[in-house]
């Protein structure tokens, strides 16, 4: 017996020993973000050598610095945080650094910040919309670094009311009209342009009307409500929930025409093939031979189960799901393509195509190569978002020197170049106004000085510089298109201007309506350092030995200590002015 029992167990620790070599071969072990950045380099490399082509020296460790605090957490660094960097002798310290900078709160609100302008707009509001608590949710969900397709997966699938559900309020600001919700999450999760073949066949893409609203039949059981109290009184609360029935009617292009309903259909697929609808809703097929009565009664079954609008629960519809299983599938290309593509873009300044939202089965993708291997690395490591991010900020492409002018130095008007150089980007109207505040000293106001006064400045100051500085979400970003507006606000606007010459003492700063904050940038800092620590505040750097000589020439002409503040102020405001610090890079 005891016999038997053993040679049992031999067979199951085989088996299990099995089972176990199976799975590790199946799922090859994933290299290390350095790794892959030297793996993309390789490809690079190649590339720029059979386009006999030169990349951009490095830049400079300053400047790499600035750039990664910029793009990772929204905002310039400290002051002793480029000394640490600068003094880091450590081999791996871009590395090192990028990794603490996408694991700090600064990251996860950044990320937030970025992707509620991507999925419901820098501005707009419609009956019941809560940005707050969307934004809120989505800092939670990068700050738990949770996986791209799930995180998809919660803002499709979403339903109920915003205190219960946040995600819903990517539905609320659309009104989930099923036409918008289509252009939206083609655009976002897809990376691709539906929305013209909304009125006719689109005239570059392969998309007709048909797979428009095919794809928009997918949200047409999805419904906007709005929520009453118990006590029947009115509520401006709104919620998103699914309907049993309700189909999509594609009106007609032309007089005569009838309109025609439509069932569900996944993008990318030819509208005439039956197999390509979604499961859920097949389209109803006439068997060989079938005589004018069965056809009748195809027909009125086909109506019959579309009669109403009877809602039977608050969850995501079984079309929803249908669709959002397909959509965040590995299988899917477009997915996690499109993800790649907006990140890439982001960090370099353009995309492997452009614009970023473009994808179609023609569309002229700038190295292939490139995208293939970020895009499978993404996908086996779970769609994760941060590794995606490490990878790219150490590979050589953004590593190198930004410059003025035609991006990668190519001829002008060529559609793309070779990612040789980084174009100089302006900073975003957010980052911005956080940047200024910190170089300012203005961050972190000590609640014993007015604090609650100091937040509501803070707050008007940061509305009036989106406003003024805002731009749309879908523009193109690689050069700075100045204003008469922007350059007043900068030159003499109140925000601005109140910041650079702070001769008060830093007990009093807080108690003006528009406090300066010199003392504070310049607290604990020796003299003959001054100039030395603006220069790190504001630009990220030190001076050149001609920048401190003639910025140390104007601070030491002065006569008293209060010239002396009044001249460093002026070398403050100078700076805060300047392009180098408006732009990234």
């Amino acid at each position: 017996m005891r016999s038997s029992q053993n040679r049992l167990a031999g067979i199951l620790v085989v088996f299990s020993s099995m089972l176990l070599s199976t799975a590790a071969q199946a799922a090859p072990k994933l290299p290390e973000p350095e790794k892959a950045a030297a793996d993309v380099n390789l490809l690079l490399r190649e590339i720029w050598t059979e386009a006999f082509t030169n990349a951009a020296p490095m830049a400079s460790e300053e400047a790499l610095f600035r750039r990664l605090s910029i793009d990772l957490r929204g905002v310039i660094p400290y002051p002793d945080e480029i000394d640490q960097f600068l003094n880091d002798r450590s081999r791996n310290k871009v590395s090192k650094w990028s990794a603490w900078f996408l694991q700090t709160p600064d990251h996860a609100e950044f990320e937030a910040e970025v992707w509620e302008h991507t999925l419901i707009g820098r501005k707009g509001n419609t009956d019941g919309l809560d940005r707050g608590s969307f934004r809120t949710w989505l800092r939670k969900s990068f700050l738990a670094n949770k996986p791209y397709n799930e995180l998809s997966r919660e803002i499709l699938l979403s339903a109920g009311l915003p205190s219960n559900d946040p995600a819903v309020n990517f539905y609320l600001r659309y009104e989930a009209k099923p036409e918008d919700m289509a252009g939206k999450v083609a655009r976002v999760f897809l990376g691709t342009r539906i929305e013209c073949a909304q009125c006719h066949d689109h005239p570059y893409a392969d998309v007709k009307r048909e797979e428009f609203f095919g794809f928009a039949a997918f949200f047409a059981r999805t419904q906007r409500y709005r929520d009453y109290d118990r006590a029947g009184g009115d509520s401006r609360r709104y919620g998103i929930r699914s309907r049993a029935s309700g189909e999509l009617t594609m009106p007609p292009m032309k007089k005569g025409h009838r309109a025609m309903e439509i069932q569900p259909m996944y993008f990318g697929v030819r509208y005439n093939r039956p197999e390509n609808y979604s499961p859920l809703d097949p389209i109803p097929k006439l068997k060989a031979g079938g005589s004018k009565l069965d056809r009748k009664k195809m027909e009125s079954k086909m109506m019959m189960a579309r009669k109403g609008s009877k809602v039977t629960d608050y969850g995501a519809s079984n079309r929803r799901k249908n669709l959002v299983k397909w959509l965040t599938s590995d299988k899917n290309k477009y997915f996690a393509r499109s993800l790649v593509n907006r990140v890439w873009a982001r960090f370099l300044g353009k995309g492997f195509v452009n614009p970023i939202d473009d994808f179609s089965e023609d569309s002229k993708i700038i190295l292939p190569n490139v995208l293939e291997y970020l895009t499978r690395d993404f996908v086996a490591s779970g769609y994760d978002l941060r590794r995606l991010q490490k990878i790219i900020v150490l590979t050589k492409a953004y590593r190198q020197q930004a410059v003025q002018g035609v991006p990668g130095g190519i001829a002008p008007g060529e559609e793309h170049d070779l990612f040789t150089t980084i174009p100089i980007r302006p900073l975003e109207p957010e980052v911005l106004v956080r940047s200024v505040l910190r170089a300012t000293g203005m961050e972190d106001p000590h609640p014993e000085n007015n604090a609650r006064q100091v937040k509501s400045y803070v707050q008007k100051a940061e509305r009036e510089f989106v406003r003024r500085f805002g731009v749309d979400e879908t523009e193109k970003r690689t050069e700075f298109q100045g204003t008469v507006l922007q350059v007043l606000l900068l030159f003499n606007g109140e925000f601005t201007s109140s910041k650079a010459p702070a001769s008060r003492p830093y007990h009093a700063s807080y108690q003006k309506k528009y406090p300066g904050n010199l003392d504070v940038v310049l607290h604990g800092i020796a003299p003959n350092r001054h100039v030395d620590q603006l220069f790190l505040a504001s630009l990220g750097r030190l001076p050149s030995a001609a920048e401190r000589s003639a910025f140390a020439r104007h601070a030491q002409s002065a006569r008293d200590d209060a010239q002396r503040q009044s001249a460093l102020a002026d070398i403050h405001w100078a700076l805060l002015n300047s392009a180098e610090f408006l732009h990234s890079s």
